[in-house]
């Protein structure tokens, strides 16, 4: 036994400090290029700034029902926009709302609460505010509901959903490397006194006597001693491990292999995702598609449009900005370079058109939304927006025989407007995400941004080189070698036995296969033949019995106080121990490395409730796991 805790002790030393010389996250994190959005300013902006300076000098002199209409004549101006989100303000009120509360100013601080409710919809940060809010005044049932509202938030929008996954994925994967670190460990702590007989009956046919001991030591470390790192070692123990363990143990094994083979080319597909979602034609079509404040994207969309020459979509997107930024001669230049470069563009006709129509413009929209009419005769939107520029130039008779056009042509789509009409009258149309996402994988089969370090396309992998990642190459033959070295085994007599009263091990060299394979022979003529055994050889091999039971009670006990669910995997229910493990590891996660949420702005808001909720279910996991474990008295 005295060997067992020597080895075990040497293994976990070198494997330590491997681990403490590995370089931390070179797999785990998401890499993101970066780049500077740059802030382009228009009329709209600046009379959004001077009505959020109105409201605040109106707290300022205790002047709230000011400030509110203020706030609300700031969603009107957006909403003739389409924008629904002010977030740059709303980060801005939580800002001054938790200011105000340190202060003690309750009355303000209510105030910019709901300023950053109503500037920030479909943001996360004003329903974690309220989460926050709830929790400082005990109120835990509203508590939960608002951190699930904006956690749906961020799992149902592309700006915030891929980051957190990311996280979440690092989280998890490095609580699963720590998890197969222990795991191998915890197998090898069960079955090393069967392994070191195998290996010391390998080595002592080749060997001196006295070296055999240090050669077996020497072995289950090679991998380190070798100079890899500590993830060779840990597969290097499965290999070894796999034929002695139980069922369910060899099943996990292959997972933990099988997680190690999928883990590269699963991490680079969603890098791939995350370089199109944090690109900046991507995300400006996402703001577009979420009602966004767009005018900081047009200076990123301006000079990719620069460097790919004109490109005659990107050039639609930017007059697509400047329209949603309320820049109607920028957005009037852009849309007619497009259309100068691609007549077909019935988009850019229709919009085109409609900055003419809410200009008053009538005439020219007209000619524009006929002009989107001849790039597609089936277009049912320049229909309606024909219809309603008609009718508002009095062309009444011409306006009646163009919806019958269209309802000729598509009468189900012409009537869904017709029947919930635009709330400014006539329908736009955008650069979509989908739109979006075909454009970046175009730019980027081009390779025309390559090496402009402009974020989202500097690539810098491929998933050839991820598929021959080294995690992967050693997993593969880690599960190869554990299957093939278990067959090898079987074939040439199988592996050494352990006696289940006194823990001596046996293999077929030294014990009949005829004779049970439970106990040792001594426990055989002990405990089950009873045959005349001398007293006191008799009363030698109970006390070495009661000492080899007490030693692995109170070893499992200590350990699972350490880490909860060790007792489970040692006594055969590895599934149970293996998932309570990951769980608290995942916790430990959360709690001490980097946020969750590492797109909230308000970082205070989230950190505090995740972390005290994770030492709450990790006190409670603790707690089921081990007041049985300690309660229990044997030994002996």
């Amino acid at each position: 036994m005295a060997k067992t805790i020597i080895i075990s002790g040497l293994i976990l030393l070198m494997s330590l400090c491997s681990l403490a010389q590995e370089e931390a996250g070179d797999l785990l994190v998401i890499p993101g290029e970066t780049n500077v959005m740059t802030l382009g300013k228009t009329r709209f902006e600046d009379r959004l700034n001077e009505l959020w300076q109105q409201a605040l000098s109106s707290v300022n002199t205790g002047n709230l029902p000011d400030a509110e209409l203020d706030i609300k004549q700031m969603l009107l101006e957006a909403r003739h926009y389409d924008i629904d989100t002010l977030g740059d303000f709303s980060w801005a009120a939580i800002i001054r709302y938790l200011e105000e509360m340190q202060e003690g100013n309750r009355l303000e601080a209510q105030f910019f609460h709901k300023a950053a409710i109503d500037l920030g919809q479909g943001l996360p940060e004003p329903a974690m505010l309220s989460c926050a809010e709830s929790a400082r005044e005990h109120s835990w049932g509203p508590m939960i509901k608002e951190f699930f509202d904006g956690f749906a938030i961020i799992m149902t929008r592309d700006m915030f959903f891929l980051p957190v996954l990311g996280n979440f994925l690092y989280f998890a994967l490095t609580s699963l490397y720590i998890l197969a670190f222990f795991l191998a460990i915890l197998l090898f702590f069960k079955y090393i006194a069967r392994v070191m007989h195998d290996v010391q009956e390998f080595f002592q046919m080749r060997v001196q006597a006295f070296l055999k001991t240090i050669l077996a030591m020497a072995f289950f470390v090679l991998p380190l001693i070798l100079g890899f790192d500590l993830r060779w070692q840990v597969v290097f123990l499965f290999v070894i491990l796999f034929g002695y363990a139980a069922a369910k143990e060899r099943i996990i094994i292959i997972a933990f292999l099988v997680i190690g083979i999928l883990t590269p080319p699963a991490l680079y597909l969603l890098r791939q995702e995350y370089r199109l979602r944090t690109s900046a034609i991507y995300e400006a079509a996402s703001a577009i598609k979420h009602g966004e404040l767009v005018y900081n994207y047009i200076g990123n969309i301006e000079t990719i449009n620069n460097i790919l020459g004109e490109d005659t979509d990107l050039m639609y997107m930017i007059a697509n900005l400047y329209q949603k930024s309320g820049d109607t001669a920028n957005a009037i230049a852009y849309y007619q370079k497009t259309v100068d470069a691609d007549p077909r563009n019935k988009e850019a006709y229709l919009n085109l058109g409609n900055l003419y129509f809410w200009e008053n413009q009538f005439e020219s929209s007209i000619d524009k939304y006929k002009k989107a009419i001849q790039a597609d005769s089936a277009y049912i939107p320049a229909y309606f927006n024909l219809y309603s520029a008609l009718n508002n130039n009095y062309q009444y008779d011409e306006a009646q025989q163009i919806m019958a056009e269209g309802q000729a042509i598509n009468a189900r789509a012409f009537n869904r407007i017709f029947n919930h009409p635009p709330q400014n009258d006539v329908v736009g149309a955008f650069f979509t995400t989908g739109d979006a996402r075909k454009k970046y994988h175009k730019i980027n089969r081009e390779g025309k941004l390559r090496g402009k370090e402009i974020r989202g396309h500097a690539l810098r992998d491929s998933l050839l080189s991820n598929l021959v990642h080294p995690l992967v190459i050693m997993c593969v033959l880690g599960l190869i070698g554990a299957v093939m070295l278990d067959r090898f085994r079987v074939k040439k007599g199988g592996y050494a036995g352990v006696c289940t009263k006194c823990g001596r091990t046996f293999c077929h060299l030294c014990k009949r296969s005829s004779e049970s394979q439970t106990y040792c022979s001594q426990c055989i003529h002990i405990y089950i033949k009873k045959d005349g055994v001398p007293l006191e050889v008799k009363v030698k091999k109970i006390n070495e019995v009661k000492r080899y039971l007490r030693f692995n009670f109170y070893i499992q006990k200590l350990l699972n106080i350490i880490f909860p669910g060790s007792v489970s995997i040692l006594k055969e229910s590895p599934v149970k121990g293996i998932l309570l493990l990951f769980t608290i590891f995942l916790l430990l996660a959360f709690i001490f490395l980097r946020p969750l949420f590492p797109i909230l702005h308000i970082q205070v808001l989230t950190a505090e409730f995740l972390r005290k909720g994770a030492m709450g279910i990790i006190a409670i996991l603790w707690l089921a796991s081990n007041v049985r474990n300690l309660l229990e008295k044997g030994g002996v």
